[in-house]
């Protein structure tokens, strides 16, 4: 995932519109269950399947190992409930609205950060369209944190989505309902893959082996969507056969001014962009919803290719913090990616 990153960066899930999981009301009739534990015994955990939408920070979920062997413990190998704290926030989306986010951080960020009661913070959550300054509703001790296996949630979400889709799988009473860019564990590929490019017969991680996916079907009109920051991992199981999905990337927390500056001191003399370049980011442009059209991605590209030529890069470029060899350009909804090499910026990709 390329993105900006801010005092907070929860990169949940993978590119695209939004990408979290369905929270159904009592009166809709399909469940989204995710698979948590209860400590019945620490030698012999009960794992149950729980509504999305009732999953608390502080609870533990089963994840099992991440199969792309990634691991973030920047804040330690466990959540230790005398050192954390729980923030409220109101975060705000780029496309008007909010989302309601109640997070768990490490005492020593939070001062690090100057969060406090009555005050913002930057957040950045780019699958869901999270970006600004949040107000800090409140901030209170870390809740009693469960003992056993499985990892703890560190954040919930919970807003509404534009786009979402049914996920149907051999197995499942009913599809599993979920934004665009939500990635699942494809087995057939080895790798995460969005939601929206599973293909009918690729195979997908269950608790017990692997099911085939039936078929991928928009769902309907806008709706709540609930989504979870897991420890570590970054993964958990949803539906009656815990299918295994992903929610978010490790990243470094670097503040953006210091990624602006950065990138404001790149020499480039010259922006070079292909017909195959552009065709290939426009076609990724309309498919992550960050343009209506893929004519109107085009345009945006030529133009922004002619303000960078004339202007340099716009304000809110920045470094990627995962390759110092390209930037990240705000445009429409997302954001082009250009590589930088001996002064010649080219586009690569656009995302969300």
């Amino acid at each position: 995932m390329r993105h900006k990153d801010y005092a907070i960066i929860a990169t949940l899930l993978i590119a695209a519109a939004t990408c979290l999981w369905l929270g159904l009301s009592p009166d809709q009739p399909t469940i989204q269950p995710v698979v948590a534990t209860t400590p019945v015994s620490l030698s012999s955990p009960r794992v149950v399947e729980q509504r999305i939408e009732t999953i608390r920070v502080g609870q533990r979920v089963w994840v099992g190992e991440n199969p792309s062997s990634e691991l973030d413990l920047r804040f330690g190998d466990d959540v230790v409930c005398a050192d954390w704290r729980q923030m409220t926030l109101r975060a705000p989306k780029r496309g008007g609205g909010h989302a309601e986010v109640e997070m768990l951080r490490p005492a020593w960020w939070l001062e690090e950060h100057g969060v406090r009661a009555g005050g913002e913070v930057d957040i950045e959550v780019p699958e869901c369209g999270i970006e600004g300054r949040a107000k800090v509703l409140g901030v209170g001790p870390c809740p009693p944190i469960p003992p056993g296996p499985g990892r703890v949630v560190t954040a919930t979400f919970h807003h509404q989505a534009a786009a979402t889709i049914d996920v149907a799988v051999e197995g499942l009473a009913e599809p599993i309902g979920a934004t665009p860019n939500h990635p699942f564990w494809s087995e057939t590929e080895q790798r995460f893959v969005r939601a929206d490019q599973l293909r009918p017969g690729e195979e997908v991680r269950t608790l017990h082996g692997t099911a085939r996916v039936a078929s991928i079907s928009p769902r309907g009109p806008p709706e709540p969507v609930y989504n979870l920051e897991v420890h570590a991992e970054h993964v958990y199981r949803v539906g009656e056969t815990g299918l295994l999905v992903h929610n978010g990337n490790p990243c470094n927390f670097v503040p953006s001014a210091e990624l602006e500056a950065s990138a404001r001191t790149l020499h480039v003399t010259k922006v070079r962009n292909s017909s195959k370049e552009v065709v290939h980011a426009s076609d990724q442009a309309k498919a992550r919803h960050v343009f209506g059209s893929k004519g109107d991605a085009t345009q945006a590209i030529k133009d922004l290719t002619q303000r960078i030529k004339s202007q340099g890069f716009p304000k809110g470029t920045t470094i990627d913090p995962k390759d110092p060899n390209s930037v990240l350009v705000p445009i429409g909804n997302g954001y082009a990616v250009f590589s930088i090499k001996k002064g010649r910026a080219q586009i690569e990709t656009i995302i969300d």
